[in-house]
C-alpha cells in the first residue's frame, strides 16, 4: 500500500513526482490551510494509505531553526494543548535511511528533537512566533502537520512529519505573503502583483522569503526517497 502525503504548495508536491508516478505515495494538497489539509487526510486515509506524512515547509519558532534547516519533530502539538507522537519506529528507520543518504547528499542541518507546532492561521508576525515557540515549546510551525497527526489517530495509522524551514524566527512575513497561495497549492499572482504596487516596500521582504523558501525546497529534494521504503 502507498503512503499517504499531505503537502501545502504544488511546489513541495513535484518533489514527490517520481514516487507518485511509481504508486509508492498518494499525495493531497491543502493549499497551506488546515481545514482541506484535515480533509486530504481523512480522504488519504479512507482510501487504504498505509500511513500519513506530513510533508513541505515551515517557519522557524526557535533561534536554533535555521533557513534550509530539515525539522525533523518528534512530536506535532496545536495551540490547544494537543500533543501527538511520530511513529518511534518509522521515525528510527527513516532517520536511519537519512543518514546512510547524507553520505552522498549533506545537508545544511536538521533539527531532531522537540516538537512542531501546527497553526490553523499563519504566523507571521516575529513577536508571535517567538512566543508561541516559548508557550509550546516547539522549533517550528506548520498548517498541516496537527491534522495530519489527528487523522492518523483517528484512522490508526503511523504518521510522520519531513519538514524544511524557509524562514527564520526573527522575520516577519511581509502582508502580500498572506494573499499568495491558492486553494489548490498553487499562486495567486494578481493578488500578488496589486499587494505589490499597493506597498511597494514588501518587494525585499518577499525575495528574501523567496530565497528561503528556494532554500527550504532544495534541502528537501533529496531526502525524499527515504521514507516510503519502510511502510507500504
Amino acid at each position: 500500500m502507498a503512503i499517504g502525503i499531505v503537502a501545502g504548495l504544488k511546489s513541495e508536491a513535484r518533489l514527490l513526482d517520481s514516487l507518485q508516478k511509481s504508486g509508492q505515495v498518494c499525495v493531497a494538497l491543502s493549499g497551506a490551510d488546515s481545514g482541506r489539509a484535515a480533509r486530504a487526510a481523512e480522504g488519504l486515509a479512507s482510501h487504504g494509505v498505509s500511513a500519513l506524512l506530513s510533508f513541505g515547509l515551515c517557519g522557524a519558532l526557535a533561534p536554533s531553526v535555521a533557513v534550509g534547516d530539515l525539522v525533523l519533530p518528534a512530536a506535532v502539538r496545536d495551540e490547544q494543548g494537543q500533543s501527538w507522537p511520530c511513529d518511534p519506529a518509522w521515525y528510527a528507520a527513516f532517520l536511519k535511511a537519512l543518514c546512510s543518504l547524507q553520505l552522498h547528499t549533506p545537508h545544511r542541518g536538521a533539527v531532531l528533537e522537540g516538537a512542531i507546532l501546527g497553526a490553523d492561521r499563519v504566523v507571521a508576525a516575529a513577536s508571535d512566533k517567538a512566543e508561541l515557540g516559548r508557550r509550546f515549546d516547539a522549533k517550528a510551525v506548520d498548517m498541516e502537520s496537527h491534522a495530519v497527526a489527528a487523522a492518523a489517530q483517528a484512522a490508526g495509522l503511523p504518521f510522520l512529519v519531513v519538514r524544511a524551514c524557509s524562514d527564520r524566527v526573527d522575520r516577519t512575513l511581509p502582508p502580500v505573503a498572506l494573499r499568495a497561495t491558492a486553494p489548490g497549492g498553487g499562486l495567486r499572482l494578481l493578488p500578488v502583483l496589486v499587494s505589490l504596487a499597493r506597498h511597494p516596500r514588501q518587494l525585499p521582504h518577499l525575495m528574501e522569503l523567496r530565497r528561503g523558501t528556494k532554500a527550504a525546497l532544495a534541502a528537501l529534494a533529496p531526502v525524499v526517497g527515504a521514507f516510503p521504503r519502510e511502510r507500504g
